[in-house]
């Protein structure tokens, strides 16, 4: 990262109390602050043995070079002054989960979906979503945002960035009624509503298989899951290679919004904005048609039970299970 050539040494005990916050050793060469709108203090660091399973990025890479943010609370007054000058929203700091320092300052970045690019653009998500990284795109109903959806660490960031309570589970997306089989315990009723009912406007929850224990399964006993009728969703969980987080992309609390602008700009009037960091990749599919959440029906428990009325009237739901009671009778 090119840096202006002023610059400035911090004091001896602003080292220290940077040092102490820092779980590694390294060797601070100088400070600097940036000449551009992004008000930052910059470290040059020689690494030391930071690896990839020790000190984990959104990208899994090892950092030589780490970025200390201005709200570090240690710095003194000549240094947090800077957190006042204007950040614009698409320069994000991606940060480490285990340090108060980022990896490097850079673009989130965008994809304009469109009919020419969706193989490309879903193979490219699909790379981020396996190295533990998070992507928003367009869904059936609500812009998503996709982690992979057994690895609690990619799952935490979706908790975090959307500021939803963990106690509240977060449904995956699957390519087919065979992948869900994989996770969860499909009767012929959830098998029936996946036939008639329109792909990608509802979702089931079934008993999950034995032995999931992370991501989305992590501490309850259902797997929640969605089929979408959609050619990017499709193509990226089958280069993913498994089922992907569905929530929306949305603080949790306020109302979802149809376009990737909005969504932003939700995020970014939040008290969580620095969140939106977390983001890797943003696949933007322009302004999606005004449409109600996914229903959600139950199957934990046995019997069915609709626990949101959404994009399929529950009626839908009945006649169909109505039509397979009839068929057994």
């Amino acid at each position: 990262m090119d840096l202006p050539e002023r610059s400035t040494v911090l004091p001896d005990r602003q080292m220290a109390a940077l040092q102490g916050r820092c779980a590694c050793r390294y060797e601070v060469k100088e400070v600097r602050e940036e000449d551009c709108h992004a008000a930052i203090i910059a470290l040059s660091v020689r690494d030391e043995g930071i690896g990839p399973s020790a000190y984990p990025t959104s990208r899994g890479r090892s950092t030589t070079e780490l970025i200390a943010q201005t709200f570090n609370k240690n710095l003194s007054a000549p240094f947090s002054g800077l957190c006042a000058r204007h950040h614009p929203p698409e320069l994000i700091a991606r940060r480490s989960q285990n340090t108060v320092f980022s990896r490097t300052i850079q673009p989130m970045e965008t994809v304009q979906l469109n009919r020419n690019n969706t193989s490309e653009t879903a193979a490219k998500a699909a790379q981020i979503l396996i190295s533990g990284g998070v992507v928003m795109f367009p869904t059936d109903t609500l812009y998503g945002l996709g982690a992979d959806a057994f690895s609690n660490e990619a799952v935490g960031k979706v908790y975090t960035i959307k500021g939803r309570d963990e106690g509240k589970p977060i449904h995956a997306l699957v390519c087919d009624i065979e992948m869900a089989e994989r996770f969860c315990e499909v009767t012929d009723d959830v098998r029936l509503l996946a036939e008639r009912l329109p792909k990608g406007k509802v979702t089931f929850i079934c008993k999950k298989k034995a032995g999931l224990e992370t991501g989305v399964c992590r501490g309850i006993e259902t797997f929640g899951f969605r089929i979408p009728d959609n050619a990017f969703c499709l193509a990226m969980i089958e280069n993913a290679g498994g089922p992907i987080t569905a929530t929306s992309a949305n603080v949790a609390g306020q109302p979802p919004q149809r376009s990737v602008a909005a969504v932003l700009e939700q995020f970014n009037h939040s008290n969580i904005q620095q969140n939106v960091g977390v983001i890797d990749l943003v696949v933007d599919g322009g302004e999606l048609p005004e449409s109600l959440p996914s229903t959600v029906v139950s199957f934990a428990e046995g019997r069915p039970l609709i626990l949101r009325e959404g994009a399929v009237p529950s009626a839908d739901v009945w006649n169909v299970l109505r039509e397979l009671d009839l068929d057994a009778g």
